[in-house]
């Protein structure tokens, strides 16, 4: 059969496509970018002379063995520049990954090479990733995504890699400033938990335990507590509270082979958990504690998937110690607890550990044999005791000068009286508070309060914490009451009154929270803004729209054009509570204001769509709720479209999504809408 010119023509383009893929393709495969010469003390030079650094940036060490620079990259740069420390500009939306050291012998990587480029997205905290995986032969990219979860730890998720799921990087430079304390150092002794995992002496503890310690010694080695081992920090994770110990004494013995192994997977709730530790390691240490309880959820606060929470009852100097399974593996290091009524504690997840271990210079081996997993309970305990210590050590804790007007330097007494106790525990519980670990802060200032420490600045700060750990509220109510009624300064009254509406609030009790955000807003002292705001959200919680509204005017009235995106969030609010009132048309203005300052917000999108759907204006309403799921996945979302569509007549589609909206967990559908699906049955 004879092809036309024209068909040969279309052949031939479609070969030239071809071979340009195939071209690019090559180079992107066998090419890897080398910045030459470029050291850790290049990167150091741009990263301490750089005024304007993108969280992300910095120096990280990843746990499959490499140090690394993550820096804005470099456009227009000189001619032999080493990473362009002098002239060219940095790209302020694309960064480089440059290879600082790596942890092992290598035939193609090598320090200075470009591990990968990391682009911004909409969202501050996700970045799109072309990351190069290669060996002596080839380079090839894989495109994944990052998470920075918070300024100090990045992860990298493989999506389509059948070797690698998911890479976690720790930051080591710069270090995160923490502003809230200027150095006044404060002596008091400090303890926690431990546990041996190899025989030749290394130890896995909470951060906390050790910080800034001075000297550390370790008793309880084979349950001998008259003899002190010295010990140091090998390295440590601040991310998730864990420190790498090593026994430093000339006299310490090995221990005999380790007779449990670490598990790192398949952790399921319900599951029943063990706990050894010293929380009374001051007056009984000899006897380590066995705790036990369940893993009430497989994530932390805030869905964080490096802790477990559990159902443990813990005090403080379980901090450090093992928390173990049924058949004797460990599964966490016990981090936490947060009341004593209730039994909630959390515990780093052991891939924690085994991902700190492996960014570490020694890489000690973790036991992988499990001896004990056919004994009883009780034989298992014996055992594992042997393997578990006390932590001691000497801190220097860090405060303000105003909270050195409230702690007595206690030095190293042996004997306190009950005000000496007093005043230890609330310096412990600032330190604690700095350190965010709000469960040991609250016990903290629980025994200062009951060894009878009491003004209105300990109860002020027990109440903040209490809402910070949203536990005890009613007792928090009673806190910000003592505040109230011993302390008449109008400069602090105002922050009692917003902060026990703030625990009113999430009590739902909304009258009570909107009397006290009034009090504040009519004795215009401190917080008067954050009261405005809170009364305007109660007030429509409490469906009293027209208040609602009135109040985000007082804050728009307030405002000056560099507050754009606060607007943007108040024509948000101001534009649903119109909607409830049935004014759609005055909504529909507010809200194409607020997507004029910011279109990455699913919230705006949604609620124009709502906004559309009153209007009857469905089309528009299908339209905008696609915008915003190509932002994000949001289960309403698809509820808001599934009722477009049936108002359309595609009840495929309506149904289908009504369907994703209710499995997904949204709760708020309507009779009609299950009746229309149920119909279709």
């Amino acid at each position: 059969m004879k092809l036309s010119m024209k068909y040969k023509k279309n052949i031939i383009i479609l070969l030239r496509q071809l071979l340009l893929m195939i071209f690019i393709c090559f180079f992107k495969i066998s090419y890897c970018q080398v910045v030459d010469n470029y050291t850790e003390t290049n990167a150091k030079q741009y990263l301490t002379s750089t005024t304007t650094l993108a969280p992300i940036e910095g120096i990280w060490l990843s746990d499959n063995g490499f140090r690394l620079s993550i820096e804005k990259n470099p456009e227009n740069l000189p001619t032999g520049q080493a990473g362009g420390q002098a002239g060219g500009t940095r790209n302020a939306k694309r960064f480089r990954v440059v290879i600082l050291s790596i942890n092992y012998t290598s035939d193609f990587w090598k320090p200075g090479s470009i591990r990968a480029f990391i682009e911004c997205t909409a969202s501050p905290d996700i970045f799109y990733i072309d990351y190069f995986i290669g060996n002596h032969d080839t380079l090839k990219t894989e495109t994944c995504t990052g998470h920075l979860e918070d300024e100090q730890l990045l992860k990298i998720k493989f999506s389509n890699n059948k070797t690698i799921d998911e890479i976690t990087l720790y930051k080591v430079f710069p270090k995160q400033e923490d502003n809230s304390f200027t150095e006044k150092d404060i002596y008091s002794p400090a303890y926690g938990s431990g546990l041996f995992f190899t025989e030749d002496g290394y130890i896995i503890t909470n951060l906390h335990v050790v910080c800034d310690a001075e000297d550390i010694t370790v008793t309880g080695v084979n349950k001998d507590f008259k003899k002190k081992y010295k010990a140091k920090v090998i390295i440590a994770d601040e991310v998730n509270d864990l420190a790498l110990l090593k026994i430093s004494d000339t006299e310490f013995k090995n221990l005999l082979p380790i007779p449990f192994a670490f598990r790192f997977g398949n952790v399921t709730q319900g599951e029943d958990v063990y706990a050894l530790g010293f929380p009374d390691a001051t007056e009984m240490p000899e006897i380590a504690t066995l705790s036990d309880g369940k893993i009430t959820s497989t994530s932390g606060v805030n869905g964080n998937n490096s802790f477990y929470r559990t159902s443990l009852r813990l005090r403080p100097g379980n901090s450090g110690g093992p928390l173990f399974d049924k058949n004797g593996n460990i599964i966490g290091i016990n981090y936490m607890r947060i009341n004593e009524t209730e039994n909630v504690g959390y515990a780093v997840n052991a891939k924690c550990i085994r991902a700190l271990i492996n960014i570490s210079e020694d890489k000690p081996l973790l036991p992988f044999l499990n001896t004990v997993e056919e004994k009883p309970l009780l034989e298992k305990v014996r055992i594992l005791s042997n393997y578990v210590c006390i932590v001691d050590c000497n801190n220097y804790f860090k405060f303000s000068s105003f909270d050195v007007e409230h702690v007595k330097v206690l030095g190293a007494k042996n004997t306190l009286d009950a005000s000496d106790k007093a005043e230890s525990y609330y310096s412990m519980a600032l330190y604690n508070i700095n350190r965010k670990d709000y469960g040991t802060a609250l016990y903290n200032l629980n025994e200062a309060i009951g060894k009878g420490l009491r003004n209105t600045t300990i109860f002020y700060l027990r109440g903040q914490v209490r809402i910070i750990l949203q536990q005890e509220l009613n007792d928090a109510i009673e806190d910000f009451n003592y505040c109230l009624k011993n302390d008449t300064n109008t400069t602090y009254v105002g922050m009692y009154n917003y902060y026990r509406g703030a625990t009113y609030d999430l009590l739902k009790k909304y009258n009570e929270a909107k009397s006290d955000y009034t009090t504040c807003i009519n004795n215009n002292g401190e917080m008067v803004g954050e009261s405005v705001v809170a009364r305007a959200l109660v007030n429509a919680e409490l469906g009293e729209y027209d208040s609602a509204i009135a109040d985000w005017d007082i804050l728009l009235a307030k405002m000056n054009n560099n507050e754009s995106t606060s607007k943007a969030t108040i024509y948000f609010y101001k534009a649903d509570c119109l909607l409830k009132i049935n004014k759609p048309e005055d909504a529909l203005t507010l809200i194409n204001q607020a997507l004029d300052i910011v279109t990455t917000d699913v919230r705006l999108w949604i609620l124009r769509a709502r906004i559309y759907f009153k209007l009857m204006q469905y089309d528009n309403t299908v339209r905008d709720i696609n915008k915003s799921l190509s932002v994000d996945e949001v289960p309403e979302a698809y509820y808001v479209r599934s009722m477009a569509y049936k108002e359309l007549g595609e009840k495929e589609k309506a149904c289908k999504d009504f369907n994703r909206a209710v499995s997904s967990g949204y709760k708020e559908t309507q009779s009609d809408m299950i009746n229309y699906c149920e119909n279709e049955k």
